[in-house]
């Protein structure tokens, strides 16, 4: 469990850094979280708020309070990936369980995520690696 915290804490300081944490506290994301609840302009809204990035994290976060919208705003969270997660571990603080739990689902499957892609990374650099070597192709 300490490991996820120190991942966690990682890519906060990171997307900080980067700028990819922010988000709006105006109207726009009234309406984001209107369209959500509306299923003939659900899609749409999910695809733009995938879009923003991390700039969407707060927005998605709320989203996490209304039952109805909980599961798309998760699995938004979880394709925009690190540059939310600073505002989803915040939300494993949030008055609601339900809330707590799915962020902390949604902590996980980025994580794994992450993980996932650097064994990936590894393997291609390992193939691309043991080609050149003396028994490779050349």
């Amino acid at each position: 469990m300490k490991a996820t915290y120190v991942w966690a804490v990682l890519f906060c300081f990171a997307t900080l850094l980067l700028g990819a944490c922010g988000g709006s506290s105006d109207g726009g994301s009234k309406d984001a979280l209107a369209r959500l609840r509306d299923e003939t302009q659900r899609a749409a809204a999910i695809e733009e708020l995938v879009a923003a990035g991390g700039a969407s994290g707060p927005t998605l976060v709320k989203a996490l309070e209304d039952p109805v919208i909980r599961e798309v705003a998760a699995d938004a969270l979880i394709r925009i990936g690190a540059p939310v997660a600073s505002v989803v571990l915040k939300a494993r603080d949030h008055k609601d369980v339900q809330v707590k739990i799915v962020a902390s689902t949604v902590l996980t499957a980025i994580q794994t995520q992450h993980e996932t892609a650097k064994e990936t990374a590894g393997a291609t650099a390992f193939t691309w690696t043991s080609l050149s070597g003396p028994y490779g192709g050349s």
